[in-house]
C-alpha cells in the first residue's frame, strides 16, 4: 500500500471538517425552518463555522512549505495543535452564547445544545490528536 503525504492527510481532515459543517448546517436549517421559520437564525452559525472552514482550508492551501512530506511527528504536532486551537474557539464562543442566552432569554436554556453538540466533536477531535496512530503497513 503506497504511503500517503502530509498534506494529503491533511487535505482528508479538511474534506471531514467540510462534510461535518454541511451536514450540521442542514440539520440547523430544517430545525431552523421547522420551528421558527419567522426568524432566520441559521446563517448565524453558519457564517461563524463557515469562517472557519475557510480558515482551515486557507492554511492548508497557503503553508506549502510547512508540510514537507516527511510522517515523523507531524501528527501528535499537528494533531495536538489544531485541538488546542479548537478548544479555545470552543471555550470562547460558548463563553459568548451563554452571555446572549442567559441576556436574552434566560428562561429557556438553549445553550446546552451547541455546548452538547460542539462538546462531543471536541471530545472526538481530543481522541484523534491523543490516539490516531499508523497502521503497521503505513510504517515500512
Amino acid at each position: 500500500m503506497a504511503k500517503t503525504s502530509v498534506r494529503e492527510n491533511l487535505k482528508k481532515i479538511f474534506f471531514v471538517h467540510l462534510a461535518a459543517y454541511f451536514l450540521v448546517m442542514g440539520l440547523l436549517g430544517a430545525i431552523n425552518f421547522q420551528h421558527t421559520p419567522d426568524t432566520i437564525w441559521v446563517i448565524y452559525p453558519a457564517i461563524g463555522w463557515g469562517l472557519g472552514v475557510l480558515l482551515h482550508f486557507l492554511s492548508i492551501s497557503w503553508n506549502k512549505e510547512e508540510f514537507s512530506d516527511t510522517r515523523e511527528g507531524w501528527k501528535k504536532h499537528f494533531l495536538m495543535r489544531s485541538f488546542i486551537i479548537h478548544f479555545v474557539v470552543y471555550a470562547l464562543i460558548m463563553g459568548m452564547l451563554v452571555f446572549i442566552n442567559l441576556t436574552y432569554s434566560p428562561d429557556l436554556l438553549w445553550v446546552i445544545y451547541p455546548a452538547l453538540g460542539w462538546g462531543i466533536g471536541i471530545v472526538m477531535h481530543l481522541v484523534f490528536a491523543l490516539l490516531w496512530q499508523e497502521k503497521p503497513e503505513e510504517r515500512d
